[in-house]
């Protein structure tokens, strides 16, 4: 007589909470799970019975395999809604202490399903714990994205990730042959890991997270030979390129800083000059972190300031001084209004007495940041014109209809206005001020206005669509610091 769909689920459920082995046990959840019965048994007294059981075997388990493979059953079982909270719980005391290595498990499905466990604790060993497995994982890269996520939630710098890695990266020595083309694969499969965490996570850099990647980078190739074939170790370039350039475009205050671009220092010393010469006029990506740094040094020159360092790093990625000056040149021929003594350094003019600018590197830093600030008073007045949109009408009428999101609401009110006061006082102590506002018509000048599309010649009124940021200096005089974006009337 063939058995019904319940008769078989109270089968397994039998088997979940009486089973003489772990083995025996996730069998049986797997059924469960395969028959999507989990949520119609939550309030079963063996389905409780079953967790119980796992979740001491995870806390005091006899192997380090049978801890592992009971918290990627509890993490498992976390998927269903109606038990989360439950699991939750039991996971949290789980990982009040370190989990055995990830690559016990042989199963990449469970040390999948450890990853995700490790999003529920906040405790310090995690973040290690998530670099190493990053590291050590030969070809999950489902699994490695899911630990990057963990990585990125739990750091508190980019440069600490870094870091970690670095640490990791130290302990990886490749059992074969031709162990620098190895570490070239496992970087690119690294990046690709922790790429779209970099680019879009809220996530403090620290001024010294360049370094730290440098230090990542030859802690990856320490005691490594070069690669083997020039294929692979351009692949390196482009990878290590690439990467830098995605933090320099998304991590703004690392922009001007530059330890970031000293991190492609590591591939280019496989390279003799001739053969890198020719590569930096190739390689699509080193065409774009060169871009980088004339954007850095762009904006730096604007504010004043002649970054030695920084156009040093340009020279080294573009292979020749000379290319490096073709380079800088561009800024000369597209900002007219620069002063002649940034112009004739940018065109590399190089035996002219510099002044001494403002007080070192520390200036230099405080300088470049205010673009980025430049941006954020432009989205503090946004910020103040929406909330304005929020009138007491709305709010009386969410009053009546959904009270309950009257305090939630309140609450988010109440921390806008305090982030535009804070970046109110910093653009005032910075001396910077908003000109203009969207929609106001004015008289063009290149100077002054950026027009969408590019300038040309005989515009003479425009429309602003974003306003102008200027400083006023010390003696009265205002200096521009972003442009206002216009349009042609």
């Amino acid at each position: 007589m063939t058995e019904t769909k319940s008769e078989q689920i109270d089968l397994l459920l039998n088997s979940f909470a009486d089973a003489s082995s772990l083995n025996e046990r996730l069998a049986a959840l797997t059924e469960l799970i395969k028959k999507r019965s989990l949520h119609a048994v939550r309030d079963d007294p063996r389905l409780t019975s079953g967790l119980n059981d796992l979740t001491q075997l995870a806390t005091n388990p006899q192997t380090p395999d049978d801890c592992l493979r009971s918290v990627a059953a509890l993490a498992r079982i976390g998927n269903v809604k109606s038990l989360r909270n439950n699991i939750t719980k039991r996971l949290l005391q789980v990982l009040e202490k370190p989990l055995p290595a990830l690559s016990i498990l042989k199963d990449p499905e469970d040390r999948y399903y450890i990853a995700t466990a490790l999003q529920y604790s906040t405790q310090n060993w995690i973040i290690s714990y998530a670099a190493t497995g990053i590291i050590e994982e030969k070809q999950g890269e489902k699994l490695r994205q899911e630990l990057g996520a963990v990585l990125f939630k739990k750091a508190t710098t980019l440069a600490q990730i870094f870091h970690l890695l670095a640490i990791s990266l130290q302990q990886f020595k490749p059992d074969t042959k031709n162990p620098g083309d190895a570490v070239v694969k496992r970087l690119e499969r690294i990046f690709a890991a922790i790429r779209p965490q970099a680019v879009s996570v809220l996530i403090e850099p620290s001024l010294d997270a360049g370094q730290y990647l440098q230090n990542m980078l030859r802690a990856a190739f320490a005691g490594a030979n070069p690669p083997e074939t020039q294929e692979i170790a351009k692949k390196a370039v482009e990878d290590i390129a690439g990467f830098v350039h995605d933090i320099a475009r998304t991590q703004i205050s690392l922009v001007t800083e530059s330890s970031l671009y000293a991190a492609i220092d590591t591939p280019k010393s496989w390279f003799l000059l001739p053969e890198w010469h020719y590569i930096a006029e190739k390689s699509t990506n080193l065409q774009l972190v060169k871009r980088d740094i004339r954007d850095a040094l762009m904006l730096l020159a604007k504010q004043g300031v002649m970054d030695d360092n920084l156009f040093e790093q340009l020279v080294k990625i573009s292979g020749s001084r000379e290319a490096a000056v073709r380079v800088t040149s561009t800024i000369v021929e597209s900002h007219p209004e620069l002063n002649t003594e940034i112009c004739n350094w940018l065109k590399g003019k190089r035996n002219l007495k510099r002044r001494e600018v403002f007080s070192g590197i520390e200036e230099s830093q405080v300088l470049s940041a205010d673009p980025v600030l430049a941006t954020l008073i432009i989205d503090n007045h946004q910020l103040n014109n929406a909330l304005v949109n929020i009138s007491d009408d709305i709010l009386a009428e969410l009053r009546l209809l959904e009270p309950t999101l009257i305090k939630p609401l309140d609450s988010l009110i109440a921390r806008c206005h305090a982030v535009l006061n804070d970046v109110n006082a910093l653009a005032t102590k910075r001396g910077l001020a908003m000109q203009g506002l969207p929609g106001d018509r004015v008289d063009y000048t290149q100077a002054a206005h950026e027009l969408v599309g590019g300038h040309v010649q005989g515009v003479r009124q425009v429309k602003i669509i974003q306003p102008m940021i200027v400083r006023e200096n010390a003696d009265g005089n205002l200096n521009i610091v972003r442009k206002a974006l216009v349009e042609k009337v």
